[in-house]
C-alpha cells in the first residue's frame, strides 16, 4: 500500500472539475477535458508533492468518465466513489469560513475518515 500525506477531492461536473487538497486546504478550478486534467496533476504534484496524494471524487456517469480513463492511463491513484455511498455517509462536515464546494469537501473528507470530526 502507498503511503499518502493529501487526498485531493474533486467535483465534477459538464464544464468544470473544482479540486480541494483536504490537509493543505488548497482549492483550484480545471476544465472538464484532457487539458485540464493535465493541469490538475501539475497543480496536484505542485501543492502536494509528487506520488504522495490520491484523488477522490463522485461518479457523474458521462461528466467523471473521460477523468476516470485520463488518470487511469496516467497512473494515478484515484477512488470513484458512488453517489449513494456518498449520500449515505454519515460523516458530517462543517466549516464555518468555507471557500470551496460541499461536495470537494465532502469527497475529500470520504477519501481520509481518520481526519474527520464526527458532529
Amino acid at each position: 500500500m502507498k503511503n499518502v500525506r493529501d487526498v485531493i477531492g474533486i467535483d465534477v461536473s459538464k464544464k468544470t472539475i473544482d479540486a480541494t487538497a483536504y490537509q493543505s486546504e488548497h482549492h483550484a478550478v480545471f476544465t472538464n477535458d484532457r487539458a485540464g486534467y493535465s493541469k490538475l496533476l501539475k497543480w496536484a504534484n505542485h501543492q502536494v508533492g509528487s506520488d504522495s496524494y490520491f484523488l477522490c471524487f463522485e461518479n457523474t456517469g458521462n461528466y467523471s468518465l473521460k477523468l476516470s480513463v485520463f488518470l487511469s492511463e496516467s497512473g494515478v491513484c484515484y477512488v470513484e466513489e458512488s453517489p449513494m455511498r456518498i449520500k449515505r455517509s454519515t460523516v458530517l462536515y462543517l466549516a464555518a469560513n468555507c471557500s470551496t464546494t460541499p461536495l470537494t469537501l465532502l469527497n475529500s473528507v470520504h477519501g481520509e475518515p481518520s481526519q474527520v470530526i464526527v458532529v
